[in-house]
């Protein structure tokens, strides 16, 4: 597979680019949006806004069958109480009764409901465009309630189960703007006595001095948890595809089942699944024991990314996790629910981890390990956060921290896994270039051994025609001369007969310096040398020469070789028609056959009426050796008839592969 730049498989492309919209698109805009919200303001407050700063409680005691359901408080919260037997004490907002440590819960806990009664001015000059509002910022117990002056204006059922999560807004009558009267609120919180109540700040105000802290607050508890979720399942899900194209990267898959594990910790701030008691114990169960996953995998994703293992802390994280997981299911109707020891030890047991990770990464100094550390610290310290928020209901006005916390616990975990896949993809391109420089050296050397190849043949060419030059001087040339002069010095032979041989003798020579010429690629060209350099011996022989030469126009030879082996091989065998077949007339015709580029042959024939001879007891040393030899060289076939008496026909078959492609010829 090629990790290289242009290498990128479709999925790792849009995973890429999908993730620069997610986190670039959203989650950066987000941030600094939030970052502006949090930044401390120094503004002068609304003057219509009144924080209301103190209260009446009274803790009213709902009977034995009073049951946590939908059913029960629509009608419970539809009546007001008898107050004649209030017992009313002044309470300061934001008002807490904090969660138990255990509690015995039984089929029906006891519950109450806490009233709070404040009265506040009543502002003069209605407007319906911006009506009055009462506006809190958490109500956390069960469905509450809201009277004003003895009116019921809220008591809507409608997702009652995650009224705790959301700002209170709620519209003041119109009628109780303009009297002279103060305007008295009841604010009902019912609740599970041991599991306690918590009310934050509220205040009381026109809805345009209200709708910015009402938006934010809905921003900060309900929104960005969502868009939270949201990035991280994006994610995780591209995670899960990149695994199953490498299925050895597991890291990748740890990361799926975390980013699985962190959305199912969220929904909890988001989401409630029904209407249903044992439904919801059944989703806060599973609620609660995501969180346990989500250390269990981020843990095991930290030891698949960095190659660090601790097997038995491993085993013994899982065996602890499952554990708590199947105990803590509503399906054993345990009769003590201990949320805070259940919770707390959970933190002492990740906090042990914790340290550990952090000693290694302190250990072992590297920038991955310490990110790791510093990612996972945070999502501990929100969790410790929302955990004595949830539990003791301290300080409602805070917001929860875990969903921002898991959100920087994936994005680093998902940013160090594409900072590893970039740190081997430039491992790869560099190893590449390294690659591509030792090929080029390598292809440097092999062309510089073909050029040297190429020498050597060059050098064995030219030794081959100066030996042949040399037998031709030597055997032809030589041996005529030696032979006039011996007889020219015992008067065996007259002047006239010595001047012949001379003259044979320098139209050999003349042969063998026009074989010494440079050759030439182009077909044509080469019969027309051959033609031109055996004309003057043919003549002087008394030789009839006939050339037809077909339309060979623009044929080009494969080589320069190829050229000279051609050429070579004709001048011996018009050669030896001079010199030994004492001919009257030879035909010289050459011609292609086949149109088609791989098909075409060349055939050459040349045709003698001289003496002949046998080709069977012909020597195969300076002719037809010399001719074999060439004719081999060109891949092609000599034919070879001939009779004492009877003339000579040799017949040369060149395949297409010794052609080129004709000059100007369509690609």
């Amino acid at each position: 597979m090629n990790l290289g730049a242009q290498g990128k498989s479709p999925l790792e492309f849009w995973y890429s680019r999908i993730l620069f919209v997610v986190y670039g698109g959203i989650g950066l805009p987000l941030v600094i949006g939030l970052a502006y919200l949090l930044w401390p303001q120094t503004q002068a407050h609304p003057t219509s806004v009144v924080r209301i700063q103190k209260a009446e409680m009274w803790l009213e005691p709902l009977p034995a069958s009073a049951t946590f359901s939908q059913a029960y408080f629509a009608k419970l919260g539809k009546q007001l109480s008898n107050f004649e037997q209030a017992d009313w004490k002044v309470v300061s907002f934001p008002s807490v009764a904090e969660l138990g440590t255990s509690e015995v819960l039984g089929e029906n806990p006891s519950m109450a409901r806490a009233w709070f009664k404040f009265s506040v001015p009543a502002p003069q000059g209605a407007d319906p465009s911006n009506p009055w509002m009462l506006y809190g910022t958490r109500a956390m117990g069960g469905p509450y309630s809201v009277w004003v002056n003895g009116q019921l204006v809220f008591a809507n059922l409608d997702n009652w189960r995650m009224l705790w999560n959301k700002p209170i807004f709620i519209v003041v009558p119109e009628g109780a703007r303009n009297s002279d009267k103060p305007v008295e609120i009841l604010f009902a919180l019912p609740h599970r006595v041991n599991l306690g109540y918590a009310l934050g700040s509220l205040y009381v105000g026109n809805q345009s001095d209200l709708n910015s802290s009402n938006a934010v607050r809905s921003l900060l508890q309900v929104w960005l948890p969502l868009v939270s979720m949201l990035m991280i399942g994006v994610t995780g899900l591209f995670a899960l595809g990149l695994w199953a194209r490498r299925r050895q990267d597991s890291a990748n898959l740890w990361l799926f089942l975390m980013a699985v594990s962190l959305i199912a910790c969220n929904l909890q701030f988001t989401h409630d699944v029904a209407y249903s008691e044992v439904r919801s114990q059944w989703f806060g169960s599973l609620v609660d024991s995501a969180t346990s996953w989500v250390f269990m995998s981020f843990f095991i994703f930290v030891q698949r990314y960095s190659g660090i293992t601790f097997p038995k802390m491993t085993v013994a994280l899982a065996i602890f996790t499952s554990a708590s997981t199947v105990l803590t299911l509503p399906l054993w109707d345990w009769q003590v629910y201990a949320l805070r020891l259940q919770h707390y030890i959970l933190l002492f047991i990740y906090s042990s981890v914790l340290f550990i990770l952090t000693w290694v990464a302190v250990r072992y100094r590297r920038r991955e390990n310490l990110l790791f550390c510093l990612a996972i610290w945070i999502l501990f310290l929100t969790g410790m956060h929302d955990l004595s928020f949830m539990t003791a209901q301290l300080l409602p006005d805070q917001i929860f921290l875990f969903p921002f916390g898991a959100l920087v616990l994936f994005f680093v975990a998902e940013y160090l896994l594409r900072y590893r896949y970039q740190v081997a993809l430039s491992q790869v391109e560099h190893n590449n270039e390294v690659l591509q420089t030792t090929l080029q050296d390598r292809e440097k050397e092999i062309l510089a051994q073909q050029q040297l190849l190429h020498e050597a043949r060059e050098q064995v060419v030219l030794a081959t025609e100066r030996a042949r030059l040399s037998r031709d001087i030597h055997d032809g040339i030589g041996s005529a001369l030696t032979g006039t002069l011996i007889r020219l010095r015992g008067n065996a032979t007259s002047t006239h007969q010595a001047a012949e041989q001379v003259q044979r003798c320098l139209e050999d020579i003349r042969l063998v310096l026009d074989s010494m010429e440079p050759t030439q690629n182009d077909l044509p060209l080469v019969f027309a040398n051959l033609r031109r350099s055996f004309s003057d011996a043919f003549a002087a022989a008394g030789v009839q020469a006939d050339w037809q030469i077909g339309d060979l126009e623009s044929l080009q030879l494969q080589s320069a070789n190829a050229s000279l082996n051609l050429t070579r091989v004709i001048q011996e065998i018009l050669t030896n028609a001079l010199k030994h077949a004492h001919a009257n007339k030879v035909s010289i015709q050459a011609s292609i056959e086949g149109h088609a580029q791989d098909q075409a042959k060349l055939i050459i024939e040349i045709v003698d009426d001289g003496q002949g001879f046998d080709p069977r007891q012909a020597p195969s040393g300076r002719g037809l050796g010399n001719v074999r030899q060439r004719i081999a060289q060109l891949n092609g076939e000599l034919q070879i008839e001939s009779r004492k008496k009877n003339g000579t026909r040799i017949g040369i078959v060149l395949p297409a592969n010794f052609l080129a492609e004709p000059i100007g010829s369509p690609q």
